[in-house]
């Protein structure tokens, strides 16, 4: 595989979009999902697909996508709840895949703060296991 320069890589064009439908690709020689990608008003929906049936389950990656790309929630989402789904997340792209020395713990605070939500979550209950402490957050507390 030919690599390229960090100045050519500057040269990409890279665009974000919203995962909006994850659907079986039963045609895919391996293993896919067939996804609709939302970007925007210039270029729309567009298809593509991924061979993550392995990794994710559909509502994992349009969940995934939408707290952390999106950078907003479901208006009636609990924070907890949401945090739980960043616990999932972080956990499963391995602490070699977050930013450079942080916790799952750290990496979840810094998605809530981003998202303004759970300023006053401390904790994520985590099953029979002990609760996952979460750093203090950037956001002011709620009175």
């Amino acid at each position: 595989m030919a690599t390229i320069t960090w100045d050519e890589f500057t040269k990409v064009e890279l665009r974000v979009g919203k995962i909006t439908s994850v659907k079986p690709f039963p045609e895919a020689r391996k293993p896919a999902y067939l996804l609709e990608v939302d970007f925007g008003e210039e270029l729309g929906i567009k298809k593509s697909s991924a061979q993550l049936p392995h990794l994710y389950k559909p509502e994992e990656l349009v969940a995934a996508w939408y707290v952390l790309a999106e950078q907003a929630t479901d208006r009636f989402a609990k924070p907890e709840m949401v945090a739980r789904k960043l616990m999932r997340f972080a956990y499963r792209v391995g602490k070699h895949n977050r930013p450079a020395d942080q916790s799952a713990g750290q990496f979840i605070r810094r998605q809530l703060d981003a998202l303004h939500i759970g300023a006053d979550l401390t904790s994520i209950p985590w099953g029979m296991k002990p609760p996952i402490r979460l750093p203090p957050s950037t956001l002011p507390q709620k009175k």
